[in-house]
């Protein structure tokens, strides 16, 4: 699920207010908080909508790019943020149903993303897309191995892409971020006990 916006040079970015951050860490509803983000900047005379989309669905990417492209105009950044951990167990207690999830969500939604953008942005010679990894990809951590093997499939990916289109005006990055206290590692840990010990080992 993402909001996207334009990108007004003449008017600053709006980033999330302290109020925001802590309803993301309390679990707030990813659609709605995309949809309230949506009107924010639209508040500040920006455009934007809020879209719900399974970005590990081609079907589903193209819909919601589409929808953008006609409302917004040409898509020329894109950050490919969904992932997923998927069930926390073990090696040998996972499923092959949960692997192939956190692959399809993490791994095949970047790469179905990076794609339905990459025509319009390599015609027009430019381009932005950002893709994010994590610090699992190199440290790894236990009962995340789908994760952890999406996130530096996602840092290798990045790199071809890059070289593929480094002449055609479109750069291509990654990010790693450490952890960060919203819903997700919260999953199976409510109270956020190890989010400091976590955050160490990133």
């Amino acid at each position: 699920r993402t909001t996207m916006a334009d990108a007004d040079p003449e008017r600053p970015a709006l980033g999330l207010t302290d109020d925001a951050q802590r309803e993301l860490g309390a679990g707030l509803p990813p659609m709605s908080f995309a949809e309230r983000t949506a009107a924010d900047i639209a508040a500040a005379g920006g455009r934007a909508i809020a879209l719900a989309c399974d970005v590990a669905g081609a079907g589903s990417v193209d819909a919601a790019i589409s929808r953008c492209e006609r409302e917004l105009g040409p898509v020329d950044a894109i950050a490919n943020v969904a992932g997923i951990y998927g069930k926390h167990l073990l090696i040998r207690e996972q499923t092959l149903e949960n692997w192939r999830r956190v692959l399809d969500v993490n791994l095949t939604g970047t790469f179905l993303c990076a794609k339905r953008v990459l025509p319009g942005m390599v015609e027009r010679r430019w381009g932005r897309i950002l893709n994010v990894a994590s610090g699992n990809a190199l440290s790894g951590r236990p009962k995340v191995a789908p994760y952890s093997a999406t996130k530096m499939a996602v840092i290798g990916f990045t790199k071809a892409l890059a070289l593929e289109v480094a002449r055609s005006g479109v750069t291509v990055n990654a990010v790693m971020p450490g952890v960060t206290d919203t819903a997700m590692p919260r999953e199976n840990d409510p109270e956020g006990k190890r989010l400091p010990i976590l955050a160490e080992q990133n």
